[in-house]
């Protein structure tokens, strides 16, 4: 018989082989306890509580194996109410990626002392783990050791996006996580959603989807511009008994990072000291013209304004870099701590919806 055309091994060499494997698994298992990456990985089946349930158990290690990269969520991870120690811990999870990035092979979130998050902490966060996905890394972690804030996080489809231990079998029914296109296939049924919530009927709505719509291509062509694979935006949908939340985040250089403004325009900024929420204001506004001249650059956020001016769309505010401003009232602020990226709230009321059905008679 030739050589590499045996069907069968003798016993001596299976015998030598289950050696080699017994040798291998043996060393693993060394190698696991030397580095201890996770010395309570392990948990017993019927010690199980009921937030173990989203525990990640962690495999004996492989030769390839790369330690995860941990990030730990605070207790209190509310972006609305605590807006600098949020955004100075987001900051850091994205810099210590970035210094790990060729090294760590995935990404584990320790969310075990997390007691206070609201919606707009919750898509960001979200929002981050999208960005880690993009990235070809998978995201695992811990739920809160906090039975309500549990139950807030279950209720808002998190762990669809959060790989557990446990399959979570439901697809998310009022959240997008999009990456380098404008899907507006699935916006469209998500605002039929929101008409079905308020007005009792699945229907379009113009002033919704084409603020939605623009956002997206907004992030898409700007916030990671120099880089496909970083592109991504993260979208939510709040159902209240009387109005729709839309959310929409993403990670990247924020509006005023990629602002490119004419000369003069920069000059008068400048000379009258104007702070970065008044500039974000006017870009709204359509104050500004882009330096490349461009007729289309810097028109669709003037059409979101448009429809907030005229209450076709309710309370909306937009946060990037170091401004938050809110469309609806013309109020900004300056931020002490930079936003990597982009957050837009919009409200959608009965009432909003009426005022464009008048102006459509």
């Amino acid at each position: 018989m030739k050589r590499g055309k045996r069907k069968y091994l003798s016993g001596k060499r299976l015998h030598l082989w289950q050696l080699k494997l017994a040798r291998e698994k043996s060393k693993a298992k060394n190698r696991a306890k030397k580095k201890n990456t996770f010395p309570n990985a392990k948990i017993k089946i019927h010690q199980r509580s009921h937030t173990d349930r989203y525990s990640q158990f962690f495999p004996g290690q492989s030769k390839d194996y790369r330690p995860m990269l941990k990030l730990t969520v605070p207790e209190d991870f509310r972006f609305m109410d605590n807006y600098d120690s949020f955004t100075s811990t987001l900051n850091g999870f994205i810099d210590e990626f970035n210094s790990k990035f060729d090294s760590r092979k995935d990404v584990y979130i320790d969310l075990s002392s997390l007691k206070k998050i609201d919606n707009a902490g919750i898509i960001i966060l979200l929002t981050l783990i999208n960005y880690f996905n993009r990235l070809g890394k998978t995201v695992q972690g811990h739920a809160p050791n906090d039975e309500q804030t549990l139950r807030v996080l279950e209720d808002s489809d998190f762990f669809t996006f959060l790989k557990p231990n446990w399959k979570v079998h439901k697809k998310s029914k009022d959240k997008i996580a999009g990456f380098d296109v404008v899907n507006t296939d699935v916006i469209a049924p998500h605002v039929e959603n929101v008409m079905q919530h308020l007005t009792g009927f699945k229907d379009k709505y113009m002033p919704l989807y084409n603020a939605l719509g623009e956002i997206q291509l907004n992030s898409i062509e700007h916030a990671n511009k120099d880089d496909a694979t970083r592109k991504n935006w993260f979208m939510s949908f709040h159902y209240e008994d009387d109005k729709c939340i839309i959310m929409m985040a993403d990670i990247g250089k924020g509006i005023l990072g990629t602002l490119d403004l004419l000369l003069k325009q920069k000059v008068i900024a400048l000379l009258k000291a104007q702070q970065d929420s008044e500039t974000l204001y006017k870009l709204f506004k359509g104050d500004y013209q882009s330096s490349t001249l461009d007729p289309n650059r810097n028109t669709g956020l003037p059409g979101i304004f448009e429809d907030v001016s005229k209450k076709y769309l309710g309370k909306t505010y937009v946060i990037s870099n170091k401004a938050s401003v809110e469309l609806s009232t013309g109020k900004t602020s300056d931020l002490n701590v930079n936003f990597p990226g982009t957050l837009y709230s919009i409200e959608l009321s009965k009432d909003n919806i009426q005022k464009w059905n008048l102006q459509t008679l």
